[in-house]
């Protein structure tokens, strides 16, 4: 009897261990390794607007591309070195190099004027965003920069800040293109001339002061451009859905994302390996908080500890070998690949508004210079005289710091630690070179007067 209640028991118990490993793998094939509706993302679709062509500034940017003539490298670098002190100024030289862009300039100069920078809207069945022909745009950037250094050292200083004042709202206007996010970082690089303008400038212009003041008060309008910034977010959410979707139709092979693959096969259909609305919900969510980060001071900002440096997003080491393997591999690699980028952009952001700030404040001591003879010694003795108020170091939320003794305006940086600016070797650096200084960390711009 003992013996049939053992065997009966132990029956009972492989019964049970069925039915649990059978719910266990009825659960894994149809809800765990099962996809999940598709997101709803209405707020992450950019709304297209129907702009007259003379109101649009990319209608001008399509007739750019044909007129302008880029220097050969010769010319750049022997350009360059006159901007560095390594040679005398030429003056005839580069002029005989601008006068082969006058159309072109002619044309950059409507660009500015238009309200509106919106390429065509992408082809819904592509996943290529519309590269915007941008570099030729850039290349005549750089000869106005020229332009405007080689104005400073003739001493017409207002000519000068005109131009200044035109390539920065024209980078501004770059950046608000709904494009991808190659758009905004080339309005960015554009703007980053003429406020390089300004700060060389600074230094020797004799303009008064009310002059002067107009630039201060332009510029409070050129900072980030955060609508722009959101346009290209919602770009590339849009394009990183596209992929998904090429992915499904069987039109995009995984050797997008590296060389190797292990077992993996180059085309997949739904399943374990890759989730297409849960990683649109993915993507959706995490471009809607990176979205919300735009008008936040980098302390505040809600940003992963465990961010990759850029060294690393860049290297060699394929896609398909930075992910841990698990459920859903490949729509990870997706939402890692199109993400990961824009918590550092974010950075980018903060720089920005950091150093145009800054370059107001060097107009406003300036002219407080102008009128007194010597430097403040806090930045509020400008308010409301020469500034409106102290611009926001966009780092940590508090106002940008600055150094009578020292002749220097600073940000604390991405470390948020306030080091009390550059050392005196890198401000002896800079004042021997262009007047002003980029670095990783901590931007600042030496005072020249």
């Amino acid at each position: 009897m003992k013996k049939r209640r053992a065997v009966w028991l132990s029956l009972t118990i492989i019964l049970l261990l069925i039915v649990i490993i059978s719910l266990r793998i009825y659960y894994v094939l149809y809800y765990k390794w099962q996809d999940e509706p598709p997101p709803k993302d209405d707020d992450l679709i950019f709304e297209w607007r129907e702009v007259p062509d003379v109101e649009n500034a990319y209608y001008y940017l399509k007739q750019l591309e044909p007129k302008v003539t880029s220097m050969t490298s010769t010319e750049d670098m022997r350009i360059s070195d006159m901007r560095d002190g390594k040679v005398e100024w030429d003056h005839e030289f580069l002029e005989k190099i601008l006068a082969k862009n006058t159309a072109a300039f002619e044309t950059a100069e409507r660009m500015v004027q238009c309200k509106v920078y919106q390429p065509p809207r992408p082809s819904p069945s592509s996943i290529v965003l519309t590269f915007i022909p941008l570099m030729p745009l850039k290349k005549l950037s750089r000869q106005w920069y020229f332009q405007a250094l080689s104005l400073i050292e003739r001493g017409k200083y207002e000519e000068a800040l005109d131009i200044a004042m035109k390539i920065t709202e024209l980078g501004h206007l770059v950046e608000s293109s709904p494009g991808s996010i190659i758009d905004y970082m080339v309005g960015h690089a554009i703007k980053r001339m003429g406020t390089g303008i300004f700060q060389k400038c600074a230094g020797k212009t004799a303009l008064a002061k009310d002059v002067l003041k107009q630039y201060i008060d332009r510029l409070a309008e050129c900072g980030a451009n955060v609508e722009g910034l959101s346009n290209s977010m919602r770009a590339e959410y849009g394009y990183a859905c596209e992929v998904i979707d090429e992915i499904v139709r069987g039109r995009f092979s995984l050797k997008h994302f590296g060389s190797k693959y292990g077992l993996y096969p180059e085309r997949l259909k739904p399943g374990k390996l890759f989730m297409p609305n849960k990683t649109k919900r993915m993507l959706a969510e995490t471009f809607r908080e990176l979205i919300s980060n735009l008008d936040k001071s980098l302390v505040d900002m809600d940003i992963p500890d465990n961010l990759p440096e850029l060294d690393s997003l860049l290297g060699n080491v394929p896609l398909m070998d930075r992910v841990p393997i698990g459920t859903n591999k490949v729509g990870r690699i997706i939402h890692k690949e199109h993400t990961t980028l824009f918590y550092h952009i974010l950075e980018s952001k903060c720089r920005e508004n950091s150093v145009v700030g800054m370059t107001r404040l060097l107009l406003a001591l300036k002219c407080y210079k102008i009128d007194y003879g010597q430097l403040p010694e806090t930045l509020n003795e400008l308010v409301p005289e020469y500034i409106d108020e102290v611009p926001v170091d966009d780092f940590d939320g508090k106002p940008l710091r600055y150094s009578k003794e020292r002749k220097i305006i600073y940000s604390v940086g991405e470390d948020m630690k306030d080091s009390g600016g550059p050392t005196e070797k890198e401000v002896s650096k800079s004042k021997s070179t262009r007047g002003f200084l980029w670095r990783d960390d901590d931007p600042w711009l030496s005072i020249g007067f």
